[in-house]
């Protein structure tokens, strides 16, 4: 019987509907506040393809997301001629952490369901390609930080998923061995391929089970 459970967060715990939501919104605030001519849409665009850059290779390096927004926001500001100040990039920043804080949503039955996990006597984790002052204050206020045993995050290692190095870290800090453990995760390549490679059993969260109703019996079904 496994009793040992680790998540991934966006798109596993959360949804990545509500992080591109949340994203709009803020960009259509910082663009009225400072009047740039241009649409939430185009700016939305222009900065995904920016980060997704930066994420290609973040199995190998990680940089802070806020720092790598900044840059981002630098460089589409100046496609409309207008020099970056200060008071730009800090309040983008305010913006891009109260807005995550705010409007991320879980998916429907995460929530309880994580709850009923750990009732049941399950020692839960997360190991994220994620920042640390995102996904904290998120869990904090959906009422689940305190229930994993274990949080690793690719800021705090400084390189993420599907990096084997991340995986034995929480492995070593949950101080269990890979088959004692099932994981949860939505990306193929991050999250499957690369806990399967560290000889982990893994859920495809979204293929093997469409939400977090099915992932009950799914995990059942994996001898927990």
């Amino acid at each position: 019987m496994k009793k040992i459970l680790v998540f991934d967060y966006g798109g596993t715990i959360v949804t990545d509907e509500s992080d591109e939501v949340l994203h709009k919104k803020f960009y259509e605030k910082f663009i009225e506040m400072f009047g740039i001519p241009a649409s939430t849409e185009e700016m939305f665009l222009f900065l995904r393809n920016e980060i997704n850059e930066i994420l290609k290779t973040s199995h190998e390096r990680w940089e802070n997301l806020s720092t790598q927004y900044a840059k981002a926001v630098k460089k589409f500001l100046e496609t409309k001629e207008i020099q970056a100040r200060d008071h730009h990039l800090k309040t983008f920043r305010e913006l891009y952490l109260d807005f995550h804080e705010r409007y991320t949503e879980p998916f429907p039955y995460a929530v309880d369901s994580l709850i009923k996990f750990k009732s049941m006597g399950f020692r839960l984790a997360i190991i994220s390609n994620i920042d640390n002052e995102i996904i904290e204050p998120v869990l904090r206020r959906l009422g689940i930080l305190g229930i994993f045993d274990v949080i690793v995050t690719s800021e705090e290692m400084g390189f993420g998923k599907p990096n084997p190095e991340i995986f034995k870290e929480a492995l070593k800090r949950l101080n269990v061995k890979p088959d004692e453990v099932i994981f949860i995760g939505d990306s193929l390549i991050n999250d499957v391929e690369g806990a399967r490679r560290m000889g982990l059993d893994v859920v495809h969260f979204g293929v093997e089970c469409k939400d977090w109703k099915e992932l009950y019996e799914v995990l059942i079904d994996r001898g927990i």
